[in-house]
């Protein structure tokens, strides 16, 4: 009898509110009392937020049959995440009914990666609106296909809070240093340029994106290529926000000017002046220094870079700047004219 009037209210609730559909789903679902207990409880709270919310529910039913696909364990993990991550989003609409609809086929993008995705998801839930459908999907496919697809979720959600396209730049930076067997350099990112500090200026707002689309144009000619330009960018960045930003945007601008032999020298040389002169080398490296190869030739320009490194270990920064600027006989004789 209880059993009945359940069913025949659930019915008069899904005329009225179709998210109680996902009971449906639940209910059938033949799993042991103790799982069903857990799966009704996370059920209930995901249909109260799209209630309250008034968020459309169609969608809800089909993404919970999605998530029961598996046994107990895996059902209810799933569950729970679903839940979270709508409570995360809360109170963003946009970002709510994405997950409401989504979840299930997130989780089909990258089976091996689910347990990683099951942890991390909710991190991101305040900038699901902002990458919408197609960068969410992005998100969960680079973030699955890594080696390390825990690593990037925990760096994501770090990030969780600022806006869609750092989010974003993180995974795919994430994902290109662990291919480079290089996992460190999100760790690296993180004391340049902290969560808390990506809204204190607008090239601070963009530099995670913008170090993502400059390392991704530099794998186009070359792994050693991105490794080295997101390693120029951020060696500037850590003493310039500003600098690594201009690098990450204009130094795209230069690499298509270039030859894949010529912009591999180009990136070694700025990044060896960016460790020793540091930012106030930013001008020089994006508008003199890819000038110098076409006229004088890589060897001699190669050289030229190093000595006013090694002028800037023994004497300093500002003894540096008037070498590479040919400011002195001997830094002019060995450029030649």
């Amino acid at each position: 009898m209880a059993d009945d009037l359940l069913a025949r209210h659930r019915r008069a609730l899904v005329k009225r509110f179709p998210v109680y559909g996902l009971f449906d789903a639940v209910e059938s679902s033949a799993l042991p009392s103790d799982a069903l207990a857990a799966l009704r409880s996370d059920a209930a709270r995901v249909a109260e937020l799209a209630v309250a919310h008034e968020l459309d529910g169609a969608p809800a039913e089909a993404c919970a049959r999605a998530l029961l696909a598996g046994g107990a364990d895996t059902s209810t993990a799933r569950f729970a995440a679903w839940r979270r991550t709508l409570e995360a989003a809360d109170p963003d609409r946009p970002g709510m009914a994405l997950a409401l609809g989504l979840f299930g086929h997130w989780l089909s993008v990258a089976p091996a990666a689910e347990a990683p995705l099951l942890a991390g998801i909710a991190g991101i839930a305040p900038v699901l609106a902002e990458l919408k459908a197609d960068g969410v999907l992005d998100v969960v496919t680079v973030a699955g296909s890594a080696p390390d697809p825990a690593a990037l979720w925990t760096a994501a959600g770090a990030y969780g809070s600022t806006d869609g396209a750092t989010v974003l730049g993180i995974i795919r930076l994430g994902a290109r240093a662990q291919s480079w067997d290089q996992p460190a350099l999100l760790d690296r990112l993180r004391v340049a340029l902290p969560p808390e500090r990506t809204d204190e200026s607008r090239d601070a707002e963009r530099f995670i994106p913008a170090l993502a689309a400059f390392g991704e144009r530099a794998v186009a000619l070359g792994q050693a290529h991105g490794q080295a330009a997101v390693a120029l960018a951020l060696t500037l960045a850590e003493n310039h926000v500003s600098s690594g930003y201009s690098v990450a945007t204009d130094g795209r601008r230069v690499l298509d000017a270039m030859d894949a032999v010529t912009a591999l020298a180009y990136l070694e040389d700025f990044g060896r002046l960016a460790d020793t002169v540091g930012a106030r080398v930013t001008g020089f490296g994006l508008k003199t220094l890819p000038g110098l190869y076409p006229k004088h030739g890589a060897a001699r320009t190669r050289a030229f870079v190093q000595a006013a490194a090694s002028v800037a270990e023994a004497y300093g920064t500002t003894a540096a700047q008037w070498f590479y600027e040919r400011k002195t006989e001997v830094a002019r004789d060995l450029l030649g004219a």
